[in-house]
C-alpha cells in the first residue's frame, strides 16, 4: 500500500480540488499536459470514517464518461470518478495519437487517484475501472500499465487492443485483479478477436476474468449484467 502512494504522489501533477477541476494548460512542445481532473460523485449516505472502492468510468468516442450513468445507476457504496474529456475518432486515428491518449488518460487517473487519497478515505486495493467502446480500450490499456493501482475492469464492445509486457499480467494476478469482459453477440469480427487475444493474454499468467455476450451489435452491455460485472470486479 505504501509503494502504491509513493508512486501515486510522484506521478501526479494536479491536486487541486478534483469537484473544481483544472485545466490542461499549455505547455512548451514535448512536455506533458498538466492532467484535468475527473468528477467526483460521492455515495449516498458518504461516511468519511469508512474507506470505499473506487469505480472510475471512462470516455467513448464522440461521448463523455457522465454518458455511462444514462444507462446505468451509479455504483452503490463506492465512489464514483468521471474521467475529464471528450472521446473523438482523433484520440485513436494512428498509432501514435493513441499512444498519447492513453497517456493522458493515464496522467489524468494518477492525478485523481492521488488528490483521492488526499481528500477522501479510498480503499485503494479496490480500484476499478470501466468503459464502453474506446473507453473499453482505455481501461485495458491504463488497468495493464498500472498494475499496483487499478485491480480490475470492466470492458465493454472493445478488441482491448494494448499490448503491454508479461511483468504486467503476472502483476495483476499477484495482486487478484478481475476482468469483466461484454461483447455484443452481432459485433465486428475484429473487436471479437481482438478481446479474445486479449483474454489469452489474461489466460496466460492466470488473471480472473469472465466474458459475456449480450444481444445486439457495437452495443453496451444491460444494466443487470453492468451490476453483476462491478460486483465481480469488486469481490461483491
Amino acid at each position: 500500500m505504501a509503494g502504491r502512494r509513493i508512486a501515486l504522489r510522484a506521478a501526479a501533477a494536479c491536486l487541486v480540488s478534483l469537484a473544481a477541476g483544472c485545466g490542461t494548460g499549455h505547455l512548451e512542445p514535448g512536455r506533458p499536459a498538466t492532467p484535468a481532473a475527473g468528477r467526483v460523485l460521492l455515495p449516498r449516505g458518504y461516511d468519511d470514517s469508512r474507506r470505499y472502492p473506487v469505480v472510475v468510468m471512462l470516455p467513448a468516442s464522440n461521448g463523455r464518461a457522465d454518458q455511462l450513468l444514462r444507462y446505468y445507476q451509479a455504483p452503490r457504496d463506492a465512489i464514483v470518478v468521471l474521467a475529464a474529456g471528450i472521446g473523438t475518432p482523433e484520440d485513436y486515428r494512428t498509432g501514435e495519437r493513441w499512444t498519447r491518449t492513453i497517456e493522458r488518460y493515464e496522467r489524468q487517473l494518477r492525478a485523481d487517484l492521488e488528490a483521492l487519497e488526499h481528500e477522501r478515505r479510498v480503499d485503494d486495493d479496490h480500484v476499478v475501472l470501466v468503459g464502453f467502446s474506446m473507453g473499453g480500450d482505455l481501461a485495458w490499456a491504463l488497468a495493464l500499465r498500472n498494475p499496483s493501482l487499478v485491480s480490475g475492469a470492466v470492458i465493454m464492445a472493445s478488441r482491448a487492443s494494448y499490448r503491454g509486457r508479461q511483468s504486467e499480467l503476472r502483476a495483476l494476478a499477484d495482486r487478484g485483479a478481475r476482468f469483466y469482459f461484454t461483447m455484443g453477440e452481432d459485433e465486428e469480427r475484429s473487436r471479437i478477436a481482438g478481446n479474445e487475444a486479449a483474454r489469452h493474454l489474461l489466460d496466460s499468467e492466470g488473471v480472473e476474468h469472465r466474458y459475456r455476450r449480450v444481444p445486439g451489435g457495437h452495443v453496451r452491455a444491460p444494466a443487470d449484467v453492468f451490476a453483476e460485472a462491478l460486483d465481480y470486479v469488486l469481490r461483491r
